[in-house]
Formats: C-alpha cells, structure tokens, sequence
C-alpha cells in the first residue's frame, strides 16, 4: 500500500510490470502523480489494484492496464481528481476487469477529444459520479450512472498538500553501486 506519496517526472509512478520479473498487487491513496511518461499506474499483471483520492497533472496516462492474458484484475479508481493527461484515455483498462470507476474529476486537454475513461475488453465496468469534460466507453457489460460532462474551464482543481513529516536525518545512509 502506498499512502500520502510523490511521484515526480517518471516513466511509471507506480508499475507491476517491472524487469526482471515481477508482479503483485497495490492499493494506492492520497497521491501526487505530476509527469509520468508512461502512466502514473501501469498494471501488466493483473491482481486487485485500488486507487483511491488521488492527484495527478500532465501524465501521459493516470490509470494503464495493458490486459493480463485471460485473468481479470479487480480494480477500483475512486475519488481521484485527473488533470490534462497527454493521451485522451486518463484511465485505460485492457484487462478483463471487473473495473468500478467512480467519484474522478478528469480534465483532459482541449486537444483530446476521445474517451476520458476506456474499457477496451468486453467486460464489466461501473463508472458513476465522475465528472469528465469528455466521454467515456466500454465494451461488454456498463453500468453508467450520474457522470457529468461539463465544460473544460469549470474543472479547476488545485494540488493538495501533502502532509510530509520530516526525513530522519540520523540514519546511516548506504552508497549502492550501479549494475554494468
């Protein structure tokens, strides 16, 4: 579980698809996500995934699934507030689900005229309470319910502040080489 963190200019905020091997669940809550060139969360391996009350601007995606083979990834994306991704789809899942979208503000760019939120496999997804300034779709089984398209300019969130406590400067700090 990731709680109250800052990802910053990487590929992957946080990934299961790592090098080498590699693969596993994550909940993630209360985060700031600002340009990742891939996506803030990239899910190859499917699992429960939670993502929940989180911030993210100016991410090429916020949510990826790429699919799992035949295994569905129960996945919750709740309450996050999604700003300008640089792909229209903010939250796409390619893994046969089931998905609950619901309580996201998105504010994709006024370039990105297509979905905000995709299910690309014919699977079940929820997406209620959203508030998008362009649409969502899915293939399969979609229960759609109070999302509100709205106009670009009337989404104007802020980034939270995070809660940070200060580093413990006492420690030992370990210098680790880097593999050749």
């Amino acid at each position: 579980m990731d709680l109250e963190s800052y990802f910053e200019n990487n590929a992957n905020g946080l990934a299961n698809n790592v090098e080498g091997g590699g693969a596993g669940n994550f909940s993630v809550y209360n985060s700031v996500f600002k340009g990742s060139t891939n996506a803030d969360l990239t899910i190859s391996n499917t699992e429960q995934h939670t993502a929940r009350n989180n911030f993210s601007i100016n991410s090429k995606k916020f949510y990826y699934s790429t699919g799992g083979g035949q295994n569905g990834s129960m996945t919750a994306v709740t309450g996050n507030v999604i700003l300008d991704t640089l792909d229209s789809e903010a939250i796409y899942v390619g893994d046969w689900g089931p998905a609950t979208v619901n309580d996201n503000v998105i504010r994709s760019r006024a370039s990105n005229t297509g979905p905000a939120i995709k299910m690309n496999v014919p699977s079940d997804m929820l997406t209620a309470g959203n508030k998008i300034n362009t649409t969502i779709s899915a293939s399969g089984r979609w229960i759609s319910f109070d999302n509100q398209v709205v106009t670009r300019a009337s989404i104007t969130n802020a980034e939270p502040i995070l809660p940070f406590k200060s580093p413990k400067t006492t420690r030992q700090v370990f210098e680790v080489p880097t593999l050749s």
